[in-house]
C-alpha cells in the first residue's frame, strides 16, 4: 500500500519538475505558457484523481474478500466446535447411563425404599 502512495508522490513531484523545466525552456510568451501549464496541471490532477479512485475501489474489493474469508473461517470453526461439544455430551450421557445401570440390582428390580429400610433394621441396625 505504501508503494502506491510513494508512486503517487513521485508522480506529483515529477510533474512539478517537468512544469518548471518547461517554464525555463519554453520559447512561448508567458500568457500562452501559463495556459498550457494550466491545462497540463488540470490533466495531471484528473489522472491522479482517477488513479486514486481506482485504487480505492481495489482496496474496498480486497477488504470485502478478506471479510468474506473471515466469516467462512469463523463458521467452519463454529461447526467443528459444535461437533466436538456434541461428541463430549454423548460421552457424558453414556457415562451417566452406565453409572445408573451399575446401581441397579443384578436381577433388574429395585427394592422399594421401605423394604430397604426394614432390611437394614433386621440386620441389627439398632442404635
Amino acid at each position: 500500500m505504501r508503494d502506491r502512495g510513494d508512486f503517487a508522490v513521485g508522480l506529483l513531484v515529477g510533474g512539478l519538475v517537468g512544469v518548471l523545466v518547461g517554464l525555463l525552456l519554453a520559447p512561448a510568451p508567458g500568457e500562452q505558457t501559463r495556459a498550457v501549464l494550466g491545462r497540463r496541471s488540470t490533466d495531471t490532477a484528473e489522472r491522479v484523481r482517477t488513479g486514486a479512485t481506482a485504487l480505492a475501489g481495489r482496496v474496498r474489493q480486497g477488504a470485502g474478500q478478506a471479510s468474506g474469508r473471515a466469516v467462512e473461517s469463523a463458521q467452519h470453526v463454529g461447526r467443528r466446535v459444535r461437533a466436538q461439544v456434541e461428541s463430549l455430551l454423548d460421552g457424558v450421557q453414556q457415562t451417566v447411563e452406565d453409572a445408573v445401570a451399575g446401581l441397579a440390582p443384578a436381577d433388574g428390580t429395585a427394592p422399594a425404599l421401605g423394604e430397604a429400610a426394614a432390611a437394614a433394621e433386621g440386620h441389627g441396625g439398632e442404635a
